[in-house]
């Protein structure tokens, strides 16, 4: 192709091998903006571009052609003989030959070529149904009622066969001569008739329902199956396959199965369809309401398993498409010749496409990014572009390097760290992203023709995005050490306010126990002292019989017990155990207080360092030593009592002696004793174990926790158990 350099335009020369056999010329009759074209250039895509002073031109190749010399009445019926030939024709019912061969001709040569075939072809008209033989045509009225009605929808199995859908729910069948009908099948807005499976024929209705009619009978195919089409306009049955199409969608069950729409990434454009033929490429090839499309047989299969959308090649005016199919009629509108072609139906006239052509662009077109938009601000994305601190809002813009049909061009796009994999944009030529952090970024782009050929690599653009102050590495630092200082600080507020309330706590528990004291000392005590006196008194008189007055002196001993008893009891609750001294000391002047027997030792051994006791607990392994060491003097008769304090993870506290032991069952109820000293055990959450054998003595230890033992704060209340030597003992007498 080239310009005219002397009459303008541009000429196209045609080529049969080394010899040019015809030119052609494109000037403005024929689109040209302008006679005067320079210069003339062909891309990768095969596209002609043609620069005149007027404007850019472009020439493509059109996969689909237009049958100029056909039937150019508004209806165009497609139709086979006998044979398997294909003819189309009009409402005059004069035949147009199909063949590859006589493409070339004119109106009348077409129609010569299809009369000279005298196999049987079944035409229709309105109302009636037309059999041909070359120039015979023989007229074949419908049955009964039904003549002079219109039929909805029409197959034709052979030359002495018809079936045909007429009136609101008729099927009537022709057959050598004469017409029967089918009473099974009674449902109302019959649509399509095709062939089935085993013999069998299929009649889709506008209630979106199949019936397949074969050797086992009738039988209704619904929704119960998951046909959801709509209104039939389409059915083809391929081998294991059933494809439905509908003014909804387009179907496909496998094997007798459940039905699954297929779904595409261009909108519509699998609705309206009135003609499905597959290829032996296996090409689906769909007439529609929105031009031809061409699937691949194993994407849709695929898509209608998985859901997930296949990309289908839409043929329309562009690629010389006239129109779109018929929307009504009782035929088929797309059917496949012997010789490859396949021939269309449409509102515009007759169309054909070579199924033997590859209709595809191989040139897979690469990506190229344009620019980020944030804010009022836009740059050029290139590898290392900086956004400025604190945006959270992209959009990006890209476009594929196809200029062939760049509006049916489709993109794919991830950018790193967000997406988790390649995001499906369609035709849609910008990416939006929000709420993204600072960081460093790589935005990816494929792009895909219109034939669906992709990319093999993406194109990439790396950019970063400042971090706000409040949004750097050291500032979270310094923020993050700011809450520690904070909640240790409000620890330790927390910790002395704590500290405080247990003090205040232990003041007034220390404050009741002695008014408690005084109370028992003043009063209890104090006549009880007095009662005994005068017992003492009355024990004295000389009058007394022996018997009562060594019954008196028996009573007043337990007397002085029960006083002695109690005073030391009242004594324990007006200590503070040893201010000033340590546990240790604290234990071994509970010896030195007691009555001891003759020639009973003490020996006392600390290991480790005794750190600062927590007071109530501390007081507790107090009372639990002193009550194992006066049990020891009192019932033991032993001659070494040892007492050992090891200070460690664990706190330990061991009293020993050796001396005639207990058996078991022989402790005293109804008194503190032994258990006493496991229940105080029990409330420091420690150990209690007492093991003793007649003639082998008595071993007591005291196993407690160091964190409930040791004190946690340095500022804390003064030990109780110091004051037993603060205040000294307080006996009465």
């Amino acid at each position: 192709m080239g310009a005219h350099a002397r009459g303008g335009g541009i000429l196209r020369v045609l080529f049969d091998g080394k010899h040019a056999v015809r030119m052609e010329r494109f000037d403005v009759p024929q689109g040209l903006t302008s006679t005067s074209a320079v210069p003339v250039f062909e891309d990768r895509e095969g596209n002609v571009w043609v620069g005149t002073n007027l404007g850019l031109n472009r020439f493509r190749a059109q996969s689909v052609r237009t049958l100029t010399e056909g039937p150019n009445d508004p209806y165009r019926i497609l139709a086979r003989n006998a044979g398997g030939a294909l003819f189309g024709y009009g409402e005059d019912m004069v035949p147009y030959d199909l063949d590859r061969h006589g493409l070339g001709l004119d109106r009348a040569g077409l129609q010569r070529a299809a009369l000279r075939d005298t196999r049987p072809l079944w035409q229709f008209e309105w109302t009636s149904l037309a059999r041909r033989r070359g120039t015979a045509l023989e007229v074949v009225q419908f049955p009964g009622t039904a003549r002079g009605l219109q039929p909805q929808a029409l197959h034709f199995p052979g030359a002495e066969e018809a079936w045909a859908c007429v009136g609101e729910n008729r099927v009537v069948h022709y057959l050598r001569g004469s017409w029967t009908e089918d009473a099974r099948i009674t449902l109302p807005g019959c649509t399509v008739i095709a062939p089935g499976s085993a013999q069998g024929l299929l009649f889709g209705y506008a209630s979106g329902e199949l019936v397949l009619r074969d050797a086992t009978g009738v039988h209704r195919i619904g929704s119960t199956r998951g046909l959801d089409s709509g209104p039939v306009t389409a059915v083809l049955a391929h081998e294991h396959l059933l494809l439905v199409a509908g003014e909804k969608g387009f179907s496909i069950s496998s094997n007798g199965g459940t039905f699954s729409a297929v779904t595409a990434d261009i909108p519509g454009v699998l609705e309206g369809i009135t003609g499905i033929v597959i290829d032996p490429d296996q090409q689906v090839w769909l007439n529609g309401g929105r031009g031809l499309v061409r699937l691949d047989l194993a994407d849709a299969i695929n898509s209608a398993r998985t859901g997930n959308a296949v990309s289908p090649r839409l043929f329309d005016d562009v690629d010389g498409m006239p129109g779109i199919a018929l929307q009504s009629g009782p035929i088929p509108t797309a059917q496949l010749s012997k010789d490859g072609l396949l021939w269309l139906a449409t509102n515009q006239g007759l169309a054909w496409l070579d199924t033997t052509r590859l209709h595809r662009t191989r040139a897979a077109p690469s990506a190229r990014i344009g620019d980020v938009h944030f804010g009022d601000e836009t740059l050029p994305l290139r590898d290392g572009t900086v956004v400025p601190a604190g945006i959270t809002q992209l959009q990006i813009d890209f476009v594929a390097k196809s200029l062939a049909r760049p509006e049916r061009n489709r993109y794919r796009y991830r950018l790193s760290g967000v997406d988790p994999g390649w995001r499906d944009a369609g035709s849609t030529t910008t990416a939006y992203y929000t709420n993204l952090g600072p960081g460093s970024y790589t935005f990816e782009v494929l792009a895909a023709n219109e034939d669906g050929v992709w990319g093999s690599a993406p194109t990439t653009r790396a950019f970063r995005i400042e971090p706000l102050l409040t949004q750097t590495f050291w500032f979270r630092g310094l923020l993050l050490i700011a809450l520690v200082v904070l909640v240790a600080a409000a620890a330790r507020v927390r910790g002395r306010h704590i500290t405080a309330l247990v003090k205040a706590r232990y003041e007034e528990r220390l404050e009741e126990r002695e008014r408690i004291a005084r109370d028992l000392h003043d009063t209890l005590l104090q006549g009880g002292q007095g009662l005994l006196l005068r017992l003492h008194a009355i024990s004295a008189m000389p009058s007394l019989p022996d018997e009562a007055q060594a019954r008196l002196e028996s009573a007043m001993q337990a007397a002085e017990d029960s006083l002695r008893e109690g005073r030391e009891r009242v004594a324990s609750l007006r200590r503070d155990t040893g201010a000033g001294l340590d546990l240790a000391a604290a234990l071994n002047h509970v010896y030195n207080e007691e009555t001891n027997p003759a020639g009973t030792r003490l020996r006392v051994v600390v290991s480790g360092e005794a750190p600062r006791l927590n007071d109530a607990a501390a007081e507790e392994v107090f009372l639990i030593g002193r009550e194992a060491i006066r049990n020891a003097l009192a019932h033991s008769a032993a001659t070494d009592i040892d007492i050992e304090l090891s200070f460690g993870h664990t706190f330990c506290l061991r009293v020993r002696d050796n001396g005639r032991g207990m058996v078991e069952g022989t402790v005293k109820q109804g008194r503190w004793g032994v258990q006493g000293m496991h229940e105080r055990s029990a409330r420091l959450g420690g150990t209690l174990r007492m093991c003793s054998r007649p003639a082998r003595g008595t071993d007591v230890a005291l196993s407690v926790p160091g964190v409930r033992l040791y004190a946690r704060q340095q500022a804390v209340a003064p030990k109780r158990w110091h004051a037993f030597f603060r205040r000294g003992r307080e006996r009465q007498g």
